[in-house]
């Protein structure tokens, strides 16, 4: 398993887009000990990896690609310094997501075209596991194809307690 920040920085970010696996359901519960992972690098739209459907709840305007609810998952681990803050930041996710760290929600987003950013309390030692359900189920939902999934880049970052909030300036 990879370690992320082996040297102290007053700034780290690293791309944090390999090693997930997917899974796609019906349900906005936690996926089954038998649900079917399967390994993705990020960005990941799940929405090409099923065949067109003429059916499809997006129509026509969506693509007549396959939506649904989608989960990812993530086992990393972190070398720990003192005086540092973590965060996850998503560049793009489509379209309402929510996060678990350690089987702790850590927040929430529903715009599928801004990135965002979220703290991570909860982190430990050794190892952790990420969480992301995306739920582009409400269709249709948009007037053009959006895609469906984590469709932008992922870093995990490390700052100091006194920084720059994203957006802040």
């Amino acid at each position: 398993m990879q370690r992320f920040f082996d040297e102290p920085r007053i700034h780290d970010e690293e791309f944090f887009g390999f090693d997930w696996q997917f899974t796609l359901t019906d349900s906005t519960e936690f996926p089954s000990a038998e649900a079917q992972w399967r390994d993705v690098q990020l960005p990941h739209d799940w929405s090409v990896d099923y065949p067109v459907e003429e059916d499809a709840a997006c129509c026509g305007s969506g693509g007549y690609v396959r939506t649904g609810i989608g989960w990812y998952r993530r086992a990393f681990s972190v070398n720990l310094m003192e005086d540092s803050r973590y965060a996850i930041r998503f560049d793009g996710v489509y379209m309402n997501c929510d996060v678990w760290l350690n089987g702790q929600h850590i927040g929430g987003h529903v715009y599928g075209y801004i990135g965002f950013e979220m703290e991570l309390t909860a982190l430990r030692e050794g190892r952790n596991e990420l969480l992301v359900r995306v739920n582009n189920s409400l269709q249709p939902g948009s007037r053009w194809y959006s895609g469906s999934g984590i469709t932008r880049s992922v870093y995990l970052v490390r700052t100091g307690h006194t920084r720059l909030r994203p957006g802040g300036l």
